[in-house]
């Protein structure tokens, strides 16, 4: 059977706001087979995608793929990421608080990768912004543990286990504890503790090594997600800017057995309408063959319709589930 995997992370909330535009959509998400499912961060859903596991203390090996995409592709180089954070102690545990948390401007994060850049570099160590200000860079660190999990899969979560596995390598805790004293002294930061934001205390490095991932050789990927564009790098898959693209227009009928769809957990309105419509029109076209199932993934559910699901004469009670929507407006 072929199978289309689609990766919406907030699917429920987007059905939510459109609820009067889609509601064939709604009643197939209804009537299909759900299963419910952790969330362990972004990056951990993108793992779930592609290979069907999840894995909650284990990172991703994209900090090369992603500077391939944000820094251009032809770096050369080790990459880390080294990703702005805020931590927080308590008496007993530190606990890490990513970007979702905190908004940081462009401006904002060139300054402190300059002030970073001038005290590292009679150690040969260089920071880089990515085009999202809240994707840093850093090459010119050796030993360096390749798993630790990306901030969004530890954000507010205790640190002990993946600090203690970062600070085992002693050079590492140095240069560490100077970032943190450069951080606590700028001038930025006092000015955002100031106007109410949350400084950026210190940086979280994961992402090292090779990203040994894949989507199946000649799989189409149709995304408007940075991190699985990133993903795409270097492997034989045909992808396809999601944001750039006429769906109408768009020839799927040869690759239909090796589909995967990844949507971001950002958007405005008009970006949330077309991926509802767009997934409307694969529900449409694909779920009348039997020979063809789609799995929707969202942060918290995975539902998987098929040629029967329209034919249900039953919903489920928790697909919408603390969003204030009456599942009866779906039969």
């Amino acid at each position: 059977m072929n199978k289309i995997k689609i990766l919406y992370p907030r699917i429920e909330d987007d059905l939510k706001l459109h609820y009067e535009s889609c509601h064939n959509l709604r009643k197939i998400i209804a009537k299909s087979k759900i299963k419910k499912k952790n969330y362990y961060g972004r990056e951990d859903e993108i793992r779930f995608l592609i290979s069907g596991l999840q894995e909650p203390l284990k990172g991703l090996s994209l900090a090369n793929n992603t500077a391939c995409l944000d820094l251009g592709v032809n770096v050369s180089g080790s990459f880390l990421r080294a990703d702005p954070v805020h931590l927080r102690a308590d008496k007993n545990r530190v606990y890490l608080f990513d970007s979702s948390s905190f908004e940081i401007k462009v401006d904002e994060a060139v300054e402190v990768i300059s002030k970073l850049n001038q005290f590292f570099k009679s150690d040969s160590i260089e920071f880089q912004v990515g085009i999202n200000p809240y994707r840093w860079y850093v090459k010119g660190i050796e030993s360096f543990p390749n798993d630790l999990p990306s901030p969004s899969m530890l954000n507010g979560l205790p640190l002990e286990t993946s600090i203690n596995n970062m600070f085992g390598y002693k050079k590492l805790k140095t240069f560490i504890s100077e970032i943190q004293m450069i951080l606590f002294d700028l001038p930025l930061n006092k000015s955002r503790i100031n106007n109410g934001n949350l400084p950026i205390n210190s940086l979280w490095f994961w992402g090292g090594g090779d990203f040994e991932l894949k989507f199946n050789d000649n799989s189409l990927v149709v995304t408007d997600c940075d991190i699985v564009k990133a993903c795409c790098f270097k492997s034989s898959v045909n992808l396809v800017d999601f944001d750039l693209t006429d769906f109408s227009e768009l020839s799927l009928e040869e690759s239909v057995a090796n589909l995967c769809v990844g949507f971001s957990s950002l958007g405005d309105e008009k970006q949330i309408a077309r991926r509802i419509k767009f997934l409307e029109f694969l529900v449409e076209k694909y779920c009348r063959s039997r020979s063809t199932l789609i799995e929707i993934i969202s942060n918290r559910q995975i539902f998987t319709v098929t040629f029967f699901t329209k034919f249900k004469f039953w919903k489920s009670e928790n697909v919408f589930k603390n969003l204030g929507i009456d599942n009866n407006q779906f039969l």
